[in-house]
């Protein structure tokens, strides 16, 4: 399955792919598309996909979507008085 990928400001068509190593097994991205600074998916972009990957099923509309809704906010991390008031609110509850 196709998904977009953010590294930094750069967005990236990329699928997950399994190999088998002896007994082990990893998963690494396969980037299938540098979609740059500005990602759009235009039928150029679909083409050129198709021709290097026709094995491939993309929900291109699901991407398009995705593509539309932007990267996800990166999540805050909590300032160190919040950290410990909630291991204070914590110790609390032991009791």
């Amino acid at each position: 399955m196709a998904f977009i990928r953010y590294k930094g400001p750069y967005a990236y068509l990329v699928e997950n792919e399994r190999r088998r190593e002896g007994r082990a097994s990893h998963v690494r991205q396969r980037v299938l598309y540098y979609l740059g600074r500005s990602p759009r998916i235009d039928a150029e972009v679909i083409a050129e996909v198709e021709r290097r990957f026709p094995d491939l099923r993309i929900d291109w509309p699901a991407l398009q979507r995705a593509l539309a809704q932007g990267p996800a906010a990166p999540a805050r991390a909590a300032s160190p008085a919040r950290r410990r008031r909630e291991r204070e609110e914590e110790w609390l509850d032991w009791d």
